[in-house]
């Protein structure tokens, strides 16, 4: 099995990773127009992409920004890992890859609380529950999971902006 994880940075590349994401919307509202937003971002250097090929097929992929609100911290925004290529630690790479080259104190994401395998495989990445509400459905809540990068800092806490933010979310 011939192996290549790439960063998204060619026009090529990033719409390869468009139409990846464009068949895997596992229900989020508004998917469609996050994947079209999703791609501008990409093409203009705010989001970033590792993407996986397998025998020159894309079969993962990891997106990322700065987070919105919170200084010092980063945002997995989309990880994929196709259903032939799971359990390979393809998922764990990518990850483990993006904490290294983003630069930033601490990790943040979402996932739905009734996506157990993510959630744990997440937590065995060393990710940990900061909170479960709901972010894109009333109806479907989502667990937000967090991971220090770096030792944190006392005096400059991101997760502290993350509870004023959970907050104002309620």
């Amino acid at each position: 099995m011939n192996i290549r994880f790439v960063s998204a940075d060619s026009r090529k590349e990033i719409q390869t990773t468009v139409g990846f994401l464009a068949k895997q919307s596992l229900g989020y509202p508004r998917y469609n127009d996050w994947v079209g937003r999703a791609e501008a971002e990409l093409h203009a250097g705010y989001k970033r992409a590792i993407l996986a090929f397998s025998e020159d097929c894309l079969v993962g992929n990891l997106i990322w920004q700065p987070h919105k609100t919170i200084q010092g911290a980063v945002e997995w925004k989309n990880l994929r890992v196709h259903p032939t290529v799971k359990r390979r630690l393809f998922g764990r790479f990518i990850i483990r890859q993006a904490e290294e080259i983003c630069g930033l104190t601490v990790a943040i994401c979402d996932v739905r609380t009734d996506q157990k395998d993510t959630i744990r495989f997440l937590l065995a990445c060393g990710y940990t529950v900061a909170a479960i509400l709901p972010l894109y459905d009333s109806e479907k809540p989502d667990a937000v999971m967090v991971k220090w990068l770096c030792p944190p800092i006392p005096d400059r806490n991101p997760l502290e902006q993350l509870g004023k933010t959970f907050r104002s979310k309620l």
